[in-house]
């Protein structure tokens, strides 16, 4: 019986200091500002870029993008290859430290927007899904145009 008792006990605290746990919550936000996408043909490459402001006291990893305006919307970086010339490629994630901005800007990290399935035309605005490994899905919508002052 006593056993029973002390194993009964600790299943309460752990139970308790798990559901502690849950329910801490942090200040602030994760959002897009200056957000903006390039003009483009149906069938040909786009790209946009915002700066991605974390005002909460966690990091957080951006780990996909999606548009309704293309089946292939990927995290990119641009880069300098060995011989100087300037290369692209892919990104995994993207780690978001807590309160940070981090720049999605041309020659550095972008999110491409691959053979968008209609014309990106300037005026207009493209819908963009950021998802982060905390679970947090980030929507905005953002003008196609050129970079705002």
């Amino acid at each position: 019986m006593k056993k029973l008792l002390i194993l009964s006990t600790a299943l309460f605290l752990f139970s308790c200091s798990e559901r502690e746990k849950e329910t801490v919550t942090e200040t602030g936000s994760i959002t897009i500002e200056q957000g903006w996408a390039r003009p483009t043909a149906q069938g040909l490459m786009s790209a946009a870029y915002f700066d991605l402001v974390n005002t909460t006291n966690l990091t957080d990893t951006l780990i996909s993008a999606q548009s309704s305006v293309s089946d292939n919307v990927q995290v990119h970086e641009t880069y300098e290859t060995e011989d100087g010339l300037m290369g692209m490629r892919q990104q995994p994630s993207v780690a978001l430290a807590k309160e940070s901005t981090t720049s999605f800007k041309q020659g550095g990290l972008h999110i491409m927007i691959i053979q968008p399935k209609v014309d990106l035309i300037e005026g207009d605005s493209l819908s963009i899904t950021l998802s982060f490994s905390s679970g947090l899905e980030l929507e905005a919508r953002l003008p196609i145009g050129s970079q705002p002052n």
